[in-house]
């Protein structure tokens, strides 16, 4: 019952239940998402390259990643 109340409350507010989160990105830039239901992974973690940051507890490992904020500051940088 209360797994039902919270999509309800998700539909009201707006959230699409399928969006996929981008956790971080990949050394060719590939996003990283969160790991679906059933899917096997390994148990290492993903680290960001700049600011070492733990990107995802499984997955890993994926050299030269990169979280999100480094991501922006990396995008902006490029921009100037």
């Amino acid at each position: 019952m209360m797994a039902l109340n919270m999509w309800q409350k998700n539909i009201e507010l707006g959230v699409n239940m399928e969006q996929e989160t981008i956790l971080g990105y990949d050394k060719d830039r590939n996003p990283i998402y969160p790991n679906k239901k059933g899917y096997i992974t390994t148990h290492a973690f993903i680290i960001c390259d700049n600011c070492a940051k733990a990107i995802k507890t499984t997955g890993g490992p994926r050299f030269g990643s990169i979280c999100i904020e480094c991501y922006k500051e990396e995008t902006n940088e490029n921009k100037h």
